[in-house]
């Protein structure tokens, strides 16, 4: 783990090893005390030994960090290269509302999803884009415009690494 903040503070490092449908197989937390403005290692296996025997075209490993319920940082990482991955085709929903500025964009998904890209004809901005939504939860993104879009979440069209097969 690397902190460029100024002071120390401590957190817990939750992992765990997911199917592509939201199974949790493996998991492990483990406390976090971060000295400031330092890299420290806080956890250390091998693949092989994590992994075991599970099929790792069907896997995700996900670390979030954090403070209490509050979500500090986290990462998803692979154990195949995505064109190996044996991705199932998600159903996302969505659900968009109107916000101060602009529109607010709330997705879930029962399956992975790898490599979301948000796009729409409209002018304006997304918040994030171009990201993994994994199952069950939930993201929030913004579309920030100055413009007022009849059915704008018939426009918004979603895509993903499953499109491209």
């Amino acid at each position: 783990m690397v902190s460029d903040r100024r002071d120390p503070f401590k957190a817990k490092m939750e992992m765990k090893i997911l199917d592509f449908s939201g199974r949790q197989l493996w998991s492990k937390t483990v406390p976090v005390n971060m000295t400031a403005n330092t890299s420290t290692e806080f956890y250390k296996t091998s693949t092989k030994e994590l992994v075991n025997k599970m099929d790792t075209t069907q896997i995700v490993f996900s670390v979030k960090l954090m403070d209490g319920s509050k979500l500090i940082a986290s990462n998803l990482s692979y154990f195949s290269s995505p064109k190996d991955l044996k991705l199932p085709k998600p159903t996302i929903s969505k659900v968009v509302a109107v916000s101060d500025k602009g529109y607010s964009i709330t997705l879930s998904s029962d399956k992975l999803v790898k490599d979301l890209y948000l796009n729409t004809e409209e002018n304006g901005q997304f918040s994030d884009n171009y990201f993994d939504l994994l199952p069950g939860e939930k993201v929030t993104v913004t579309f920030k415009t100055k413009e007022k879009v009849e059915n704008f979440g018939d426009k918004l069209k979603l895509f993903s690494l499953t499109d491209s097969f």
